[in-house]
């Protein structure tokens, strides 16, 4: 069974959203919201994939922070379920994260057993290749195929072309 997984653009955002909340009304958990907005830089870097390997490394780290954190401290109830809710949410912004590292060729880093239960959650079955996006009626399928594409000036000049065409066989007209 596949997850789910939402994008990281979306992901991010809220851990900062949700840590942006929070951290004023708690003392602890304010790492949370250097750490998201790091992670929405490291994001952005989509020709760096090492900065988005030590973002993954520090959120991981911050999981068991965040388990210790609600433990030893009291807070008001919003804030709980705020916090618990942002330390819901990232299984699955790791799960994102380790899909986007992948994506940039950084499976490698991970050990064969883990790799392999990585891939059967995440849904990419077979051959580490990227997954390859189809869309109905884009280039390249149904009959038409590289040739159902034309220019706005191939489309303009056609119906002309055949109203100048008809005086001559074979030729246009001279304008």
């Amino acid at each position: 069974m596949a997850l789910p997984l939402l994008p990281l653009s979306q992901l991010l955002p809220l851990h900062a959203t949700l840590s942006l909340i929070i951290a004023p009304f708690t003392g602890t958990g304010v790492y949370n919201l250097t750490l998201a907005l790091f992670g929405i830089y490291a994001d952005g870097r989509l020709d760096d994939a090492g900065s988005l390997k030590l973002f993954t490394f520090l959120f991981s780290l911050s999981i068991p922070l965040d388990v210790l954190s609600l433990i030893r401290h009291s807070t008001s109830l919003i804030t709980l379920l705020l916090s618990i809710g942002n330390l819901l949410l990232k299984p699955i912004t790791l799960l994102s994260l380790l899909t986007a590292l992948s994506q940039r060729g950084e499976s490698s880093s991970l050990p064969d057993h883990l790799r392999a239960q990585f891939q059967s959650l995440a849904g990419r079955r077979g051959g580490g290749g990227e997954t390859v996006w189809s869309m109905p009626g884009g280039y390249g399928s149904g009959a038409g195929g590289a040739g159902a594409y034309e220019s706005v000036g191939e489309a303009e000049e056609e119906p002309n072309r055949q109203q100048q065409g008809q005086g001559q066989q074979g030729g246009y007209n001279a304008v």
